[in-house]
């Protein structure tokens, strides 16, 4: 195979996932198949096959490489990664242990630990955390252990080792997230300091007339060809474009970017005073840039579970096409502050929003947000997240 053979391969396997075609992916399958060792040839078949409906199936060729390959540690933690983004927390902690019986790698243990207790297989976790005694020496235990003493009821150890968390890790956002729904469980005074009473959810109507939205309507369809979303993904029910859509878009694209970008700043006029211990307002006094965008059509009983996007500062949701009965009896609702299901808990929203075609919602990306199922019908959105200009 050529030096470029396989950026080449790749690069045609990813233009058939955007266009829905099956030629490049039926040649990295051949690919893979004589090159069992090749990790990035088996990520993007992972993600080609899911896709395109093929459910775990879409990792036989993983398993097959597996057993040509058995130590092969890149390829272990790259179906391990698989199987935890297709939502099967279950089958990658089992994947782990057996990693582990060949590596005998104490991160492989945390790995084992980690998944069983997002798969809700707590007493399994429970005995393999115990033999990390000592979270403050590595805060990625530190995360999977507070995850885990939520899932256990034990909210004040949770807590505890949260602080510690925050201390190390202030700029990350997956941490806040996880404060936000501590603090709720604790009635833990710096909850207002965080999430200031809706001061930092807002709903903007977009600069889009009928015309706009009805060629942006045509143009996103156009580019739903899969059968699933990525991998990795919060959509239930639906699919969801690849790469950035607004890399490279044409005029309607651009027109929404410029609406969005309006938004963005109307909504960063609107935040309360800088504060330099604020995951986003430490940023209220510099203008925002969108980071990447992509597009997420659902239909019948589609939704998205509660997530998080940890590389923005600010996220969004706007609507371009909508169901007709969209937000009677609390469907197709935008739901913020909801813990994900694997920890669960049960505490309600902190904020509501009802989409409208032709609106953008925006808020802190540190809030987990899903929405609830719709009963028909077509609803066709446009999320991003944005970052301060540096």
């Amino acid at each position: 195979m050529a030096a470029d053979a396989p950026d080449k391969l790749l690069a045609r396997a990813e233009r058939d996932i955007r266009s829905g075609k099956s030629a490049g992916v039926n040649e990295l399958a051949r690919a893979v198949a004589q090159n069992p060792g090749w990790v990035r040839g088996h990520i993007k078949l992972a993600d080609a096959y899911w896709e395109a409906g093929h459910g775990l199936g879409a990792f036989r060729f993983f398993e097959d490489a597996l057993k040509a390959e058995r130590r092969n540690a890149a390829l272990w933690n790259a179906y391990i990664a698989a199987l935890l983004e297709s939502g099967h927390p279950a089958e990658a902690a089992d994947a782990a242990s057996d990693a582990f019986l060949i590596f005998n790698a104490p991160i492989l243990q945390l790995m084992v630990a980690s998944y069983a207790s997002q798969a809700g297989q707590l007493d399994r976790a429970d005995r393999l955390f115990r033999q990390f005694e000592m979270p403050q020496a590595d805060h990625s235990i530190s995360e999977a252990l507070v995850r885990h003493a939520l899932r256990m009821g034990d909210y004040v150890k949770a807590a505890a080792i949260l602080d510690d968390l925050l201390r190390a890790r202030r700029e990350d956002i997956a941490i806040w997230a996880l404060a936000q729904i501590i603090w709720r469980l604790t009635d833990d005074p710096r909850l207002e300091f965080l999430i200031g009473r809706d001061a930092l959810v807002k709903f903007f109507s977009l600069d889009l007339d009928s015309e706009d939205l009805s060629a942006l309507a045509g143009l996103l369809r156009a580019k739903h060809v899969s059968r699933a979303a990525p991998l990795g993904q919060s959509v239930r029910g639906g699919t969801q474009t690849r790469g950035d859509l607004f890399e490279g878009a044409g005029s309607s694209i651009l027109t929404l970017k410029r609406a969005l970008a309006n938004a963005l700043e109307a909504y960063r006029r609107t935040l309360p005073e800088p504060r330099a211990d604020h995951p986003l307002l430490k940023y209220a006094d510099r203008p925002f840039s969108i980071l990447h965008g992509w597009s997420v059509r659902l239909t019948e009983g589609g939704h998205h579970v509660s997530h998080l996007h940890p590389v923005g500062i600010v996220s969004s949701a706007c609507y371009i096409c909508l169901p007709s009965a969209l937000g009677q009896r609390r469907q197709g609702v935008l739901q913020l502050g909801v813990p994900p299901e694997d920890l669960g808990l049960s505490l309600p929203a902190l904020s509501e929003i009802h989409p409208k075609i032709g609106h953008v919602a925006l808020f802190p990306s540190f809030l987990h947000h899903g929405t609830t199922p719709f009963s028909e019908g077509e609803r066709l959105s446009v999320a991003f997240d944005a970052v301060p200009v540096r």
